[in-house]
């Protein structure tokens, strides 16, 4: 079950990742196993009802809780990811000031040294 969650997880980021199939829940019997007595057909049906109708809702539990943990596990990625964002335009911010800091201090000794900078093309 992670498996495939990451796989899904790095589908939405990537579309060209494969997902592999997610495993099977259902649980096949062999019906000579429900045999216990050489009953009549109604007894052997009755005693294999229960069983079939059980199987199909065990799956049902266990994911919801993986589709839970799964959301927490995206919220938290998507946070994660929102302050890595901030952190790098903060970053691109701080470069562009220094950037700017740097041709006004380049341009205040051209213009001390010798009056109209040149342009080179």
């Amino acid at each position: 079950m992670k498996l495939y969650a990451i796989d899904v997880q790095i589908h939405q980021i990537d579309p060209a990742w494969p997902v592999t199939a997610q495993p099977t829940n259902s649980i096949h019997l062999n019906p000579k196993f429900l045999k216990t007595t050489p009953a009549t057909t109604k007894s052997k049906v009755a005693a294999a009802s229960p069983i079939e109708v059980a199987t199909p809702t065990a799956p049902v539990l266990p994911t919801k809780p993986v589709s839970a943990d799964l959301d927490k596990e995206t919220r938290l990625m998507q946070e994660q990811l929102m302050q890595k964002q901030k952190e790098l335009l903060e970053l691109q911010r701080k470069t562009l000031e220094l950037e700017v800091l740097q041709t006004q201090v380049k341009l205040q000794e051209q213009m001390k040294a010798g009056g109209v900078p040149s342009v080179a093309t």
